[in-house]
C-alpha cells in the first residue's frame, strides 16, 4: 500500500489507522510519517487560533521530540 501524499510504501498498514474516509466518494491511505507532519501542522494552527496554555504546552512537547 502506498501513501497518497508522499507515495512511499506504508509500513505495517492498518486500515483503522492509515485509511482516511473523507466522504462517500473520497478516501486516501496515509503513512505514519505524513500523519505526524499533518498533526504538527494542525497543532500549530490550533495553537495560533486558540492560544491557551494547555495547547501551547502540548505543541511544544511535540516539537521537542523532533
Amino acid at each position: 500500500m502506498k501513501c497518497h501524499l508522499c507515495n512511499q510504501d506504508i509500513k505495517n498498514y492498518s486500515p483503522a489507522f492509515h485509511h482516511l474516509q473523507i466522504d462517500d466518494t473520497h478516501a486516501v491511505d496515509i503513512c505514519s510519517e505524513c500523519i505526524d507532519k499533518f498533526t504538527k501542522w494542525q497543532g500549530s494552527i490550533i495553537t495560533n487560533l486558540f492560544p491557551t496554555k494547555t495547547l501551547k504546552n502540548r505543541y511544544e512537547k511535540v516539537n521537542k521530540k523532533n
